[in-house]
Order: C-alpha cells, then structure tokens, then sequence
C-alpha cells in the first residue's frame, strides 16, 4: 500500500500560495516550497525552519516541513512537524492527510486510518482520501468498506484512471464483479482478461 505522495507537493504548493503575502515568516515558507517543487528538500527545510523560528505559530511552514522530511524518507521527523501543524489547528485537513502517509510510511496502518478519517471529518471533499481508505480495506479484505471508499472517492471526482486500473491495493478489488460494474457504470475503460 502506498500512499501517492506527488499530491503532496501540489498541496503543499496551493497552500503556500493561499498565504497573504508579506510576512518574512510567510516568504521563508513560501521559498520553502518553491524549492520542494524544484526537489531541492534540504533548501526546502532550510526555508521552513527559518519560517518557523520568526513565527512558530505559521501552521503550514510546520505541516510543509513535514512533507519535506516524507521526502527525504525521514518519518518520525514528519510526525512530529505535521503534529505541531494539528496542535496549532486541530481542524488542518491537509496536514492529517499528510500525518497519514508518515503513519503508513511507519507502517502504522492504524493510525493511518485513522488520520484518513479526520482528514475526511474536516475536508469531506478529499477524495484521496477516500480513495487511500478503500486501498486499506482491500488490502485487509474488507471488500465492502474498500468499495464504498471507492466508491465515493469516484463520485467526488476521483480521476487517476490508470492508478485505479492498475493499483495492486485493489486487487481484491478486481475479482469481484461490483469492481467492472462500478467502473462501467462511471464510464472508465478496463482490459479484458485474455482467456487461455
């Protein structure tokens, strides 16, 4: 299972950009970003610690500092700075999406879950969200969750259709016939099995 961290970046991005502008605190984490985007992580972290130390209380400098350390494949770090992004604002989507993936990186699948819960509590919208909760369920197989996981995740707009057709999360997915049913009915192609 593997949570799609390119989404990431593109949060993160979105999200430094929604920041007023003019604050040195706020032009250090958005030059923090900037550098994640162009994957120079360790300038990335640089620009977010500076961010922090002028204004500890700047929630995504926290959270983008700890999608940096995900990068760098640094996890406990990324708990740790995405935790204090959730204690500055306990109703953060984006950072419990991110708390997610390093929890999954830990392989502490229930924690995971768990934050793909609050994530979807605060931001009902995410339908990554959705999508990561119904790789979970098949893996574990509880079919029925993972398909109306997914199920939602499509009908909130969902669109990586190569992933969805080719994402081994969701092999047991695949040999129930709900899985065609479901992609046919939101008209998304699948390859037909050749027959020996």
């Amino acid at each position: 299972m593997k949570l799609k961290i390119g989404i990431l970046i593109l949060s993160l991005l979105l999200a430094s950009s929604a920041l007023p502008q003019g604050s040195l605190s706020e032009e250090h984490n958005r030059k923090g970003a900037e550098f994640l985007r162009k994957g120079k992580v360790d300038e990335a972290i640089v620009e977010f610690k500076k961010a922090i130390k002028i204004n500890p209380f700047l929630k995504e400098a926290h959270n983008n500092l700890g999608v940096a350390y995900l990068m760098k494949e640094e996890y406990e770090k990324a708990v740790r700075a995405i935790k204090l992004a959730l204690e500055l604002d306990p109703n953060y989507g984006m950072a419990h999406y991110n708390l997610a993936i390093a929890y999954h990186k830990l392989k502490d699948d229930e924690r995971a879950i768990t934050e793909l819960y609050e994530t979807i509590k605060v931001n009902p919208d995410n339908f990554n969200a959705y999508y990561n909760l119904a790789c979970y369920y098949s893996l574990m197989g509880k079919i029925d969750e993972a398909f109306e996981n997914l199920k939602k995740a499509l009908d909130l707009g969902y669109d990586n259709f190569k992933l969805l057709t080719t994402d081994p999360d969701l092999n047991n997915l695949r040999k129930d016939p709900r899985y065609r049913k479901l992609l046919r009915k939101k008209g998304i192609k699948t390859k037909q099995k050749k027959e020996d």
